[in-house]
């Protein structure tokens, strides 16, 4: 592809996309695709710094690629040349955080090549940040900042202070790690590199020496390096053989699935390390009827997601505690004492309420978002595990990645969202699509606007479904001043409820929701779509729930339903919840938040309550339940509205 564009300086450049020799080192803005890095995130008009072993590409000087707030200048791809990128972004700190309104410069000396990034810091004050890569270098020297944060791709695992980008590509730098769980911070940092693990090894060590040996019993997993005692490092082990090396005076672990990990060994050739017995559960979940579930098992502090029909879980050997749990429609599994040693059967028996319902999230945070790496695939089967049948992720003023594949995306419907930071609540919408040459992937830029404003924004003309707290309600005002009006509200506990039904008074007829949602109308015996799931729930058939299940109904129909009663409707209110959740009480809530009547409820499993009543005249209904401490326990669940009439 050729192609040509200016440069900063009015050179212009045309495409050359071969690799450099030993000796050259260059600096420019990208002219054409065929110089870009394979995978990457870099576009033309970005700028490339590279030699004949190492390429970086920093962004151009609008914006980052991951947050909102800051500009470009940051780096988007490392890669050595042959090799694909991995990582999202990295962005530097000059003091606490990060440049605006950047200006790019490229300088090249025979020597060297640089990129320098000028822009306006957090105090007000103009500063410079220098990317440098010498000639015959294999690093990046990084100069003016005080740190920098990595984006780092899902799945990304941290081992002491080398990030392991993939199995095979990983970053290093001289540099401090702090883990965020989704973002890491690297601090008193100066210069960094990526490269296969037996490149880092080299650069990190260079007086390393080499190691090897043996792993009994013959399986795979790691041989973790330990410096002072703390991980520094691993080498893979493939059937039971590990080689590398390691610096003078480390120790090494051995970490097999299933085993308990292996003393500390000096760290030297022809190692012989025994593991001893391991630990195996073959763990199957199923109704009485026979029915396989996904469920959740714990034992001790771990826990591991099981797949219908079950699996064979590496627990590694022992005795604690132990439970099975497959979510808020079930029963509860647990034991004070399972010992494990060898392979042991657990095979569990859990009940399942009758009510005809799927369970939703709407709020499930996910990659990229700064608390969260973990693949949504990954994510999704624990969602499964937990219930779920349908779910958003959602990620704070970024995009969520929501691709899912394999057996549980035939019983869990994803959707990608995004939820927007600032002032006004955390107000949330889907679906969302994700674009690269937007900042934060083109999520809501909330600042200088208002409540109403952001929800316009998020709103995507009617194309997405939006979701409001009662923060948002608070800040946006009059609701007659609302255009759009948000699909759903989302409560996060019962003491919000009244900004809710105050909605409800002013005939605005939003879909409830909460920490889960419970959507009607579902039953486990037929099979929906998407829409069909996304329909009802849009229609209001919902329960805003942490777990109990309400069913209410008036003269047969139930909440999202607009009815015309006759002249003494009849309701019934059914509370359903497995023996492990709490509820004590129940109400029927009407009109300003009235409580019309109250129940009590004790101890039991299944349907915890039926009652019917007459219904007296009221332009709307709903149901609410709880568990200890009242409308302030962390167990609860509210219906939405039944309508008994129309403005």
């Amino acid at each position: 592809m050729g192609c040509a564009d200016p440069v900063s300086d009015g050179v212009v450049q045309t495409c050359d996309a071969r690799q450099l020799e030993e000796g050259e080192v260059r600096a420019r803005r990208i002219p054409c695709g065929d110089e870009l890095i394979d995978d990457g995130n870099g576009r033309r008009s970005d700028w490339l710094l590279e030699n004949a072993r190492l390429r970086v590409v920093v962004r151009d000087g609008g914006n980052a690629q991951t947050r909102l707030d800051v500009g470009g200048g940051t780096i988007v791809d490392v890669a050595r040349w042959g090799e694909s990128d991995a990582m999202e972004e990295i962005v530097p700190w000059v003091g606490p955080d990060w440049l605006v309104n950047v200006d790019i410069e490229a300088r090249n000396d025979e020597a060297e090549a640089s990129l320098h990034v000028t822009g306006w810091d957090a105090h007000g004050s103009e500063a410079t940040v220098v990317y440098r890569l010498a000639a015959d270098a294999d690093e990046l020297e990084l100069e003016g900042i005080d740190g920098f944060t990595l984006v780092a791709p899902a799945g990304t695992d941290l081992v002491g202070d080398i990030v392991e980008l993939s199995e095979q590509l990983l970053l290093g730098s001289d540099g401090v790690a702090d883990d965020r769980g989704g973002w890491i911070d690297m601090v008193d940092v100066s210069v960094l590199t990526v490269g296969r693990r037996a490149e880092l090894a080299d650069w990190q060590w260079p007086d390393a020496e080499s190691i090897s040996g043996s792993v009994t019993p013959a399986a795979s997993g790691w041989i973790e390096v330990l410096q002072g005692g703390e991980p520094a490092f691993r080498w893979p082990i493939s059937r039971g053989e590990f080689s590398g090396t390691a610096p003078p005076g480390s120790t090494l672990v051995a970490h097999v699935p299933g085993y308990l990990a292996s003393e500390a060994t000096p760290a030297e050739t022809d190692t012989e390390i025994d593991l001893g017995e391991g630990g195996f559960a073959r763990v199957r979940v199923q109704t009485p009827d026979g029915i396989p579930l996904a469920a959740r098992f714990s034992w001790g502090d771990d826990t591991w997601t099981v797949p219908p029909g079950g699996a064979l879980l590496s627990t590694g050997p022992g005795s604690a505690a132990a439970t099975v749990s497959a979510g808020p429609a079930s029963s509860m599994w647990s034991t004070e004492a399972l010992t494990i040693e060898g392979t042991v059967d657990v095979d569990v028996l859990l009940s399942r309420s009758e009510a005809p319902v799927m369970l939703a999230d709407v709020a499930v945070v996910g990659w990229p978002d700064s608390t969260e790496r973990r693949p949504a695939q990954e994510l999704a089967e624990e969602l499964a595990a937990d219930g779920v049948g349908f779910a958003v992720l959602l990620a704070d003023d970024a995009v969520a990645r929501a691709t899912i594949e394999g057996r549980v995306a035939e019983t869990l419907f994803v959707r990608g969202g995004s939820r927007a930071g600032g002032p006004h609540g955390s107000p949330l919408a889907w679906p969302w699509s994700r674009s690269s040459n937007r900042a934060a992937y083109g999520a809501a830029p909330w600042a200088g606007l208002d409540a109403t404003g952001l929800l316009a924004w998020m709103d995507d003309a009617g194309d997405r479904r939006t979701v409001v707290d009662a923060t948002w309600i608070a800040a946006a005002g009059a609701p007659i001043t609302w255009n759009p009006h948000p699909t759903a509200v989302r409560l996060a506990s019962l003491d919000e409820l009244p900004s809710y039904t105050a909605l409800l008074d002013r005939w605005l007829d939003p879909v409830l929701v909460g920490p889960l949602t419970w959507i009607e109308g579902l039953d486990e015996d037929t099979s929906y779509s998407r829409v069909d799931v996304e329909s009802m729930l849009l229609a209001g058939r919902t329960v805003a729930t942490t777990g109990p299940v309400l069913e209410l109904r008036v003269d047969g129909q139930g909440p999202g339903a607009t009815i015309k009663p006759g002249a003494r409707p009849m309701l019934h209110l059914e509370v359903h919840a497995p023996a492990w959740i709490e509820v004590e009480g129940a109400a029927i809530v009407s009109t300003g938040g009235e409580v019309l009547e109250t129940f009590t409820l004790g101890p039991g499993s299944g349907r915890r309550l039926s009652v019917s009543r007459p219904l007296a005249d009221t332009p709307w209904v709903m149901a609410v339940c709880w568990g200890p401490g009242g409308t302030a326990s962390e167990t609860w669940a509210a219906t939405g509205p039944i309508w008994l009439g129309s403005p």
